[in-house]
């Protein structure tokens, strides 16, 4: 694994991946991570959950989807116990289009289990997240 968590912030995170040209990012929220956005499969999210143990050592509790594309939500499904946070429109494409939008490389492995948002993403969101803000 070439890509490390860098601390932009006290508990901020962000991991920079040059496959896809892709961030995500960790916020440390008092009781567990907020991790931002799962990337593009299964095996990727799953690798991201192993890079973030020596970090907060908290489980993830909190997903946010940026948007619907299958690079930034295909990593959805290994967090089952999380709340998926994202914009209606990002609920909305990802059920209309489902696999659809895994267009430009093919599928390796399993098909992925699609997990989309059940919360809308509103303004003050960031308040009350284990104790933290993670947003201002």
């Amino acid at each position: 694994m070439a890509e490390k968590w860098t601390e932009v912030e006290t508990g901020v995170f962000v991991r920079r991946h040059r496959s896809l040209d892709l961030n995500v990012g960790a916020v440390v929220c008092g009781d567990g991570v907020l991790v931002i956005d799962t990337r593009a499969t299964h095996v990727q999210a799953a690798e991201m959950v192993e890079s973030l143990r020596p970090i907060p050592r908290l489980p993830v509790r909190w997903v946010i989807n940026t948007h619907h594309h299958w690079d930034h939500t295909f990593g959805n499904q290994v967090f089952p116990d999380a709340a998926i946070w994202g914009h209606e429109r990002c609920a909305e494409a990802m059920r209309l289009y489902g696999l659809r939008l895994h267009l430009p490389l093919p599928l390796r492995g399993s098909r992925p289990r699609l997990r989309r948002p059940l919360r809308g993403l509103l303004a003050g969101v960031g308040r009350g997240l284990g104790g933290s803000r993670a947003g201002r």
